[in-house]
């Protein structure tokens, strides 16, 4: 059985190889003072010291079973406690940092990343994370995520209209589904259209013309 003194000594260990020479005051002031002092006004910059010393506060918490996540959703729970039903759908409530993607049954908006540090890797493949509740408020959630590849942009499909001409494009989708040997109804992450195209069973369309 490992003692945890041991453990102990390996994470300080690993913290002083991760930043040697730089301690949480010196990397709060060179990567985020700045941006805080350029949002806040004059009579609120004396907030600086306080964020720096929780900032402080949470790495001295770092240890080998609490990691950074645990931290960050001990806070999120706390602090959605104080501020009732936050929500937002421009901003990843729970990173700060980007713009959230998938809506949770609690209303709560995540951004990929996020789904990333507090899910679970799916069975169903890989790039599929479930998600058993939300890091904010710890609502049960039981959603599965499933993410694009790194290299991979979305695959959009856009269809115009033009009456009897809209089959021409039908003509070309059954061209191109021979030619790749794939169904093209499994292909888009997102299928859009005017006319003719906006017929949200276009790929059922598509099959009873074509075939």
């Amino acid at each position: 059985m490992v003692r945890p003194s041991f453990l102990t000594h390996t994470l300080n260990s690993i913290k002083k190889l991760i930043c040697p020479g730089f301690s949480p005051t010196v990397v709060f002031a060179a990567l985020y003072e700045k941006r805080c002092l350029s949002i806040w006004d004059n009579e609120f910059k004396y907030h600086i010291a306080g964020v720096s010393s929780r900032f402080v506060h949470h790495f001295a918490q770092l240890s080998a079973v609490k990691t950074s996540a645990a931290i960050r959703k001990e806070t999120l729970c706390r602090l959605y406690r104080q501020w009732g039903g936050l929500r937002s759908t421009t901003t990843c409530l729970v990173c700060l940092s980007r713009p959230p993607e998938h809506m949770l049954p609690c209303k709560h908006a995540i951004c990929d990343t996020c789904v990333v540090i507090f899910g679970k890797p799916s069975h169903l493949g890989k790039y599929h994370f479930e998600i058993a509740q939300c890091p904010i408020c710890e609502e049960r959630s039981d959603v599965t995520v499933r993410q694009l590849p790194p290299t991979k942009p979305p695959v959009i499909l856009t269809l115009d209209g033009g009456g009897v001409r809209g089959l021409i494009q039908l003509g070309l989708l059954r061209a191109l589904e021979s030619r790749i040997g794939i169904p093209i109804a499994s292909l888009p992450d997102l299928c859009i259209g005017t006319s003719v195209g906006t017929y949200a069973e276009w790929p059922s369309l598509l099959l009873w013309l074509i075939y």
